[in-house]
């Protein structure tokens, strides 16, 4: 995903490893839809109220007709945030996909999907069509250009119906985190990430650069507000928002946040013992 056929395709750069560095951006999944199926019976039975058991929203893991494992989180707010791998199913997260989307009667559409890719790709506007059925599966493409196209299937994964605590997702994480950006091309570097119990983000990469932030539970999922340093940090300052996604079984998390669009950050990483 560079879901994008280009970047997708371009499986040379798979063991670069990324991080949260001078990444401000942590960003950081496919396909979200706030809006329910409609339908109903005829006669004089009314017509049936928006529910989210009717749309697209979830958690969703899969693979991309590009050899790339895909993990998605799509909110009832139209929000979505895909993380991605290298082309291989190889283990690491080479970049995000992000935007808002809907999702009626089957379908789902998003005109304004953004992949920040780790692999020098750099920041790609795209857009995603596709259909689902609701708690079951989410398949379709994600379009770059006229004759660059990417297809992904996924299955709805059960953790979507759980709902998750501070308790759960608070220690120290280690892995590999990357920053993309209009301005900056993409990083990576080794990360550290530690969550406190009551929610509260810290942690550095290997360049040398901190940051701090907080993570608040929504529903299945986290939100996350990440904030950057000043030494040997891009983005000093600047304040990242965006999400987080705790596989709870293998306790390997994924982060993602974005900035105006322009610059994203992300993480994936496993709990250190």
């Amino acid at each position: 995903m560079s879901i994008q056929g280009a970047s997708l395709d371009h499986s040379k750069n798979s063991g670069r490893r990324i991080t949260m560095r001078t990444i401000p951006r942590i960003c950081g999944l496919i396909l979200l839809a706030t809006m329910t199926a409609c339908g109903g019976s005829g006669g004089d039975s009314p017509p049936p109220t928006t529910s989210a058991s009717g749309t697209a929203e979830g958690i969703w893991q899969g693979r991309s007709s590009t050899t790339r494992t895909i993990r998605s989180v799509v909110r009832e707010d139209g929000l979505y945030l895909v993380w991605y791998s290298p082309a291989g199913y190889i283990p690491l997260v080479a970049g995000l996909v992000q935007g808002t989307g809907q999702s009626v009667n089957g379908v789902f559409t998003s005109a304004d999907a953004r992949d920040f890719n780790l692999e020098g790709h750099g920041v790609l506007r795209s857009q995603i069509d596709g259909t689902y059925v609701a708690r079951q599966s989410l398949n379709g493409q994600i379009t770059y250009d006229p004759v660059t196209v990417t297809t992904f299937t996924s299955t709805f994964d059960p953790a979507s119906e759980t709902t998750m605590t501070l308790a759960e997702v608070a220690g120290t994480y280690e892995g590999q985190g990357g920053s993309v950006s209009v301005w900056f091309p993409a990083t990576t570097h080794q990360t550290t990430v530690t969550i406190s119990g009551q929610g509260v983000v810290t942690g550095h990469d290997t360049n040398g650069c901190a940051f701090h932030g907080q993570v608040t539970p929504h529903g299945s999922t986290f939100d996350l507000m990440l904030q950057f340093a000043v030494p040997f940090c891009q983005y000093p300052d600047l304040i990242f928002s965006g999400a987080v996604l705790l596989d709870v079984s293998t306790h390997r998390l994924l982060a993602g946040a974005v900035l105006d669009r322009s610059a994203a950050v992300v993480f994936e990483g496993d709990v250190h013992p």
